[in-house]
């Protein structure tokens, strides 16, 4: 499904006229969603062109079709299931950012971190991460 998906978004950026760098946008957030959400056929009509719109924010000078991509899909989401898509892919991919990776953290803190400070350390990491802001 993936491959199908790439594939179309592909097509798009032919069809729209948009640059390279653009599609290379739109994988990034692709991917990283199918990491964390298992997405089913429906999902990926809406994942597909959501991805497209928000790379197209930074790359294109003029990014206004929301309504040629909900058309595109058939014409089964309206413009505020595109927006809540949105945010969904924006709050996952801020929670990647923020994670650090643990090796990232110790050369931060140095070579006299002990195991037991170490525990304690990704205690306070973790709870961090979880807590809402």
């Amino acid at each position: 499904m993936r491959v199908i998906l790439v594939d179309w978004l592909g097509k798009m950026q032919i069809s729209f006229e948009m640059t390279q760098e653009t599609l290379s946008l739109v994988l990034k957030p692709v991917y990283h969603y199918f990491m964390e959400v298992v997405c089913k056929k429906d999902g990926l009509q809406l994942l597909g062109p959501t991805a497209f719109l928000m790379a197209a924010k930074f790359e294109e000078p003029c990014p206004s079709f929301v309504d040629d991509l909900l058309y595109l899909c058939g014409g089964i989401y309206q413009w505020h299931e595109m927006l809540a898509m949105e945010i969904n892919i924006q709050l996952m991919e801020e929670a990647r950012e923020r994670m650090q990776k643990p090796h990232q953290l110790f050369n931060y803190l140095g070579p006299e971190v002990t195991g037991a400070t170490t525990s304690h350390i990704l205690l306070v990491e973790i709870s961090h991460m979880a807590s809402p802001k």
